[in-house]
C-alpha cells in the first residue's frame, strides 16, 4: 500500500480567538495515518489569538503564524510557502471539521484528484437568523463529481502543493479590503489544468459568525471584485453576472433597478442593517418579509457599486448579445 501523504492544514484568522481556538482543537482531534502539520496564520489580529492558539496541546505540530493584516488570500498563500506536507488543505477559522475530513480528502486525492472540495454544512450552534439561513440553503446545494469553478471555496479546500505552485496560489489583487473572489479565480485557474472532484463526505460544519452590518458590506466588495474577475477572466462574465442575478435574456432584477437611483441604495442597506440587528434580538430574526427586504437592500448595494465602478459597460454589452 501507498503510504499516506503528508497534509498541511492551513487556517488564516483574523480577530476571532475563541472560534479558531474552537476549530483547532477539532482538528487536533482528526483521524488520519500519515502526518499532519496545522498551520494558524494570524492575519494582524489584536486579541490575543496567538497566545491562546500557544496554549493549546494537540497532537499534531501546530504552527502560529503572526503577521500584519493583508487580507485571507495572502494569508493563505503565506501558509503554504511555510508548509511541508504533499497536500494543502485549506480552511477558515469557523469550521468545526469531522474527525476523517483528512481521511476523506486523502481518499480522493489518492484516486487521482489534484484538488478537492469539500461539503460546507451550517453548524447547528450558529445564531439563527436570517443570515445564518440564507447561508443553510446556499450549503445544501447539491455539486456534481466533478467540481466547477464555482464549487472552489478555500474555506473547505484541499489541493496537491506542487499544483497550487504551478498555478501560482491566491491572486490577492482578487480582493477588495480583504474579502472577494480569489476562489472562484483559483478555480478558474486550477480547472483549466488540473483535475478538481467533490467529495460529499468530507464535512467541515461552518459555524456562521457573521453579522447583517458586515453581509452587507460584503456585498459592496463583492461587486468590487467581480469588476477585477471579469477583466481578467471576460470569458465568465456571462455565467458569473447570472450568478449575481443578472440572467441574460431575464426581466431586469428589482434590485438592479433600485441600484439606479441616487442615494436610495445607502438608504435601503441602513435600514435593512437596522432592521435586521433589532430583529435579531426578537422572534421576528427570521421574519421572511425580513428576509426580503433585507436581501434586496444587499442586491442593491452589489449592483449600485459595480455599476459605480464601471459595470454599466458590461451589461449593457451583455444586453446587446
Amino acid at each position: 500500500m501507498k503510504p499516506s501523504p503528508p497534509y498541511s492544514i492551513i487556517m488564516p484568522t483574523f480577530q476571532r480567538r475563541e472560534m479558531v481556538c474552537d476549530a483547532v482543537r477539532a482538528l487536533c482531534r482528526l483521524s488520519y495515518d500519515g502526518p499532519i502539520e496545522i498551520i494558524v496564520v494570524v492575519d494582524g489580529s489584536i486579541d490575543g489569538t496567538a497566545a491562546a492558539l500557544a496554549g493549546i496541546d494537540c497532537s499534531f505540530p501546530l504552527r502560529v503564524i503572526e503577521q500584519e493584516n493583508r487580507g485571507q488570500a495572502a494569508a493563505r498563500n503565506r501558509g503554504a510557502t511555510e508548509a511541508i506536507g504533499e497536500v494543502l488543505l485549506f480552511l477558515d477559522d469557523d469550521m468545526i471539521c469531522e474527525r476523517n475530513v483528512v481521511q476523506q480528502h486523502a481518499r480522493f486525492h489518492g484516486e487521482g484528484a489534484d484538488a478537492v472540495t469539500g461539503e460546507i454544512p451550517i453548524h447547528p450552534d450558529s445564531e439563527p437568523g436570517i443570515i445564518t439561513e440564507r447561508l443553510t440553503t446556499a450549503a445544501s446545494w447539491k455539486r456534481g463529481p466533478q467540481a466547477s469553478p464555482f464549487d472552489v471555496y478555500s474555506g473547505h479546500f484541499s489541493i496537491k502543493a506542487d499544483a497550487f505552485r504551478e498555478i501560482g496560489g491566491f491572486d490577492t489583487q482578487m480582493q477588495d479590503r480583504g474579502y472577494g473572489a480569489e476562489d472562484l479565480d483559483l478555480g478558474i485557474r486550477l480547472s483549466k489544468q488540473f483535475d478538481v472532484r467533490h467529495n460529499r463526505e468530507a464535512v467541515a460544519w461552518q459555524k456562521n459568525l457573521i453579522s447583517p452590518s458586515e453581509y452587507m458590506k460584503r456585498a459592496r466588495q463583492l461587486a468590487a471584485s467581480d469588476l477585477r474577475l471579469m477583466t481578467k477572466h471576460p470569458d465568465i462574465t456571462k455565467e458569473l453576472l447570472a450568478h449575481r442575478g443578472a440572467q441574460e435574456g431575464v426581466k431586469i432584477p428589482l434590485a438592479l433597478r433600485l441600484s439606479r437611483v441616487p442615494g436610495l441604495p445607502s438608504a435601503l442597506a441602513g435600514t435593512a442593517v437596522w432592521l435586521a440587528d433589532i430583529a435579531q434580538r426578537t422572534r421576528f430574526r427570521s421574519s421572511r418579509r425580513l428576509a426580503w427586504f433585507y436581501f434586496t437592500a444587499r442586491s442593491t448595494a452589489y449592483w449600485s457599486t459595480f455599476l459605480a465602478l464601471g459595470g454599466d459597460r458590461i451589461l449593457r454589452n451583455l444586453q446587446r448579445d
